[in-house]
């Protein structure tokens, strides 16, 4: 970016924007305040040396508009050296009253460009966000990440976990599978041998503590599933899923089809909530074939915040507060090379048109 100063020799050396300046740049109006005039749009001039002057004319369009109303910025490149206030002529709404008010220019009005978080803190609900000081008129909300969160669901339907899969779940939060469990099985072999009545047997496959089951083993071998009363531990699961030998009870050629759930998992990302969710929320994608995981979050970090308004008038003294007693801390980033903004000093009235051809503005730089 090349900054033209008007104390530098080299002030609006190009053509182009030479040109662009002296034609008049439209200024950005506030519309939901007052309208352009028709063939007459309210623009800015300049031919150098630091001065700029306003052409055109606006009405007011809302009903009634009060002290130091925002109506209009200048370019987002124009950046005037010092507030000014000068005396506009006005025609009331019937054409027949002439009558003055006086236009503001504030000059590097200072708004919140942006929230800085050096400490999310924890949070159950999402806390309100004020700034406070100098300058008036910003609008924050909080964005909360998830920050404990629990398997509320390991696994159902037919799809099986494996550690290493990635997971996305409401909200954006990213999880990664650190190890699985046994969620559930069935009988594939029953074997034979076996002690009757209630036995426990025991995986025999896969990395890590393997997972146990309470059966009822009948005429030698077994004839139902009572629980899953430990679902194991796998960093690798079962070789194979649909026959996994079982031991214990005396039992021979046993075999389960298990499902493998999520047991153990990092967080990635705890997303972005506007809205806390109600739990338990659900897997929306996964890069592995595991289905119907669903997880609980226990509480939340003030992730981001989102600047609804910047306001204006903001400076280095102003403070950014955080409801409740979460503990984080947060700071603002304000910016004061924002365009220019003109303000109505007194209240008007519906109908109101105001002429700006006697404004002449002092600038401080125009970016280019």
């Amino acid at each position: 970016m090349t900054i033209l100063s008007p104390y530098d020799n080299n002030y609006l050396t190009s053509a182009m924007l030479a040109q662009s300046l002296q034609e008049g740049i439209p200024l950005q109006l506030n519309t939901s305040a007052i309208e352009a005039v028709v063939d007459n749009a309210p623009v800015v001039r300049t031919a150098g040396y630091g001065v700029a002057y306003l052409q055109g004319a606006f009405k007011i369009k809302a009903s009634s508009l009060s002290t130091e109303t925002i109506v209009a910025t200048l370019p987002n490149n124009f950046i005037v050296l010092n507030d000014s206030l000068y005396k506009v002529s006005f025609v009331s709404s019937g054409g027949n009253v002439y009558a003055e008010n006086y236009l503001k220019i504030s000059s590097s009005p200072g708004v919140i460009d942006n929230v800085q978080i050096s400490d999310g803190g924890t949070y159950t609900n999402i806390p309100t966000i004020t700034a406070s000081g100098n300058g008036s008129g910003a609008v924050l909300s909080a964005v909360m990440g998830a920050k404990n969160i629990t398997v509320a669901t390991p696994q159902s339907g037919n799809g099986n976990y494996l550690p290493g899969d990635n997971i996305l779940a409401t909200g954006g939060v990213s999880l990664d599978v650190l190890s699985t469990q046994v969620s559930s099985a069935t009988i594939t072999a029953g074997g034979i041998g076996g002690i009757n009545g209630t036995q426990t047997v025991t995986g025999t496959t896969g990395s890590g503590p393997t997972f146990t089951a309470s059966v009822i083993v009948s005429g030698g071998s077994i004839s139902s599933i009572v629980s899953i009363t430990s679902g194991g531990n796998y960093t690798y699961n079962p070789l194979d899923l649909i026959n996994e030998p079982v031991s214990g009870a005396g039992l021979i050629g046993a075999k389960l089809n298990v499902k493998m759930g999520i047991k153990n998992f990092r967080v990635l990302s705890g997303g972005g909530f506007s809205s806390l969710p109600t739990n338990p929320i659900t897997q929306t994608s996964t890069s592995g074939k595991g289905t119907g995981a669903t997880f609980n979050i226990t509480n939340y970090y003030l992730k981001s915040v989102n600047v609804t308004n910047p306001g204006l008038g903001y400076d280095k003294s102003t403070v950014i507060t955080v409801s409740g007693s979460g503990g984080a801390v947060a700071y603002t980033i304000i910016d004061t090379n924002k365009p220019a903004a003109l303000k109505i000093l007194n209240q008007t009235s519906l109908g109101q048109t105001y002429y700006l051809n006697s404004v002449i503005v002092i600038l401080k730089l125009i970016k280019v």
